[in-house]
């Protein structure tokens, strides 16, 4: 009985180990304060690396938008997402109940998104219009890693909220990745030029 005890417990061992040896990566679109050179919001791609990042569950790069990093800076490693400094929160539309998993609650090719942005004291040199609009342009780059499962994100905004007019359906359809940008109107626009494409 002994042995076949310890035959169970070493397949689990083994078994537990293989799966813990297998890492994923993502690269995620966050909005970054940088306070050198021209003040403002700054895209750039972070990697979040672990377990739970594999490609079944390729849907959370959209909801790590919004969600703590740590970049190397100054000597240590600091929390620079400015999205999640302010408290936006990306809150998915579906999660009506128990957490299913990004990956599994698509039902359509629209990502459906509550946006939500707390009353909270902005970071210096930036203005809150700017981190919101970049934090939501982060998200088409994140969610265009899921096309074509993914062709839309749908964000819904309270009515009630200052940032209700930057509700709306919005196109990831051609957005490309093209390096670390200063956010600035022209990109403001690009954004607002992909909202209500839904055909």
């Amino acid at each position: 009985m002994w042995r076949s005890l310890l035959a169970y417990a070493s397949i689990c061992v083994v078994v537990g180990s293989s799966h813990a040896s297998f890492e994923g990566i993502l690269q995620v679109a966050q909005p970054l304060q940088v306070s050198s050179g021209e003040s403002g919001v700054r895209v750039a791609m972070i990697p979040y690396v672990g377990h739970s990042v594999g490609p079944e569950d390729r849907g959370k790069v959209f909801l790590l938008t919004v969600t703590d990093n740590l970049v190397w800076c100054d000597g240590k490693a600091q929390n620079r997402n400015l999205a999640s400094q302010v408290g936006i929160q990306f809150l998915r539309a579906w999660a009506t109940g128990p957490d299913r998993g990004a990956a599994t609650a698509f039902l359509s090719d629209t990502l459906q998104v509550d946006l939500r942005v707390p009353d909270a004291p902005k970071p210096p040199n930036v203005t809150i219009d700017d981190v919101v609009a970049a934090t939501m342009w982060c998200g088409l780059l994140n969610a265009s890693q899921l096309w074509p499962s993914i062709r839309y994100v749908e964000y819904r905004i309270a009515d009630d909220s200052q940032f209700a007019e930057f509700a709306g359906v919005y196109s990831v359809k051609g957005i490309e990745w093209s390096g670390v940008f200063l956010w600035s109107p022209d990109t403001k626009q690009a954004l607002f030029d992909r909202r209500d494409l839904k055909h």
